[in-house]
């Protein structure tokens, strides 16, 4: 073997070698849908699109959680929840993801029609509880993330966010926040899409 073939020969055995140390994390993804009449049709839709090309691009072990956001989420979460798993083996050209993709989008659309379209509250602390099991029954280590697509207008019956009192002002608002945190035990960092809060 000539010094240049060598030189070739271990630059190619070096790009293997860290192909073969990349591996992929898999991710899941809870997702807390507002399905509530407070959000408009044209939004709605939206936000169902995008759920259905996250469908689409889910990889090999990742895990897509659905909760929807009723008039009750304590009660009714539980039953309502749509888990969706890729699967880890792959197959020849990719047939595994590809019969994933198909047998989940009919179960995606069968959990929307199965929902309340007329739902008239809107119980977002609940359906964030039951996020929070969700994530806590996750193994350590797993890399999750929590995505709420609403337009955080609470209103369960215990509070009107549109009316409450507990919000005519920011102090009044920030000490309302304070309770529910620590009565919920909500410590997520948050990141609002401005883009999302105007479809809505």
């Amino acid at each position: 073997m000539t010094p240049k073939n060598a030189v070739s020969f271990a630059t190619i055995v070096a790009m293997l070698l860290l192909v073969g140390c990349s591996h992929r994390v898999p991710t899941v993804t809870i997702e807390v849908v507002d399905m509530s009449m407070s959000i408009a049709p044209r939004a709605a839709q939206a936000a169902q699109a995008a759920i259905q090309q996250q469908i689409g691009h889910l990889e090999r072990g990742d895990r897509l959680i659905l909760i929807p956001i009723t008039g009750d989420a304590a009660n009714d979460a539980g039953g309502r929840i749509l888990r969706l798993a890729a699967p880890t083996e792959r197959e020849g050209y990719d047939t595994d993801l590809r019969r994933f993709q198909a047998e989940s989008t009919k179960q995606y659309a069968g959990w929307i029609v199965a929902l309340n379209s007329h739902e008239t509250r809107t119980d977002i602390l609940g359906a964030l509880d039951a996020a929070r099991q969700e994530s806590a029954s996750l193994p350590t280590g797993t890399k999750s993330k929590i995505v709420v697509v609403s337009d955080f207008l609470e209103d369960d019956g215990t509070y009107r966010f549109v009316s409450d009192g507990s919000l005519a002002n920011p102090d009044r608002a920030r000490e309302l926040a304070l309770r529910l945190r620590e009565r919920h035990g909500f410590m997520l960092n948050l990141h609002i899409s401005q883009a999302d809060c105007r479809c809505g």
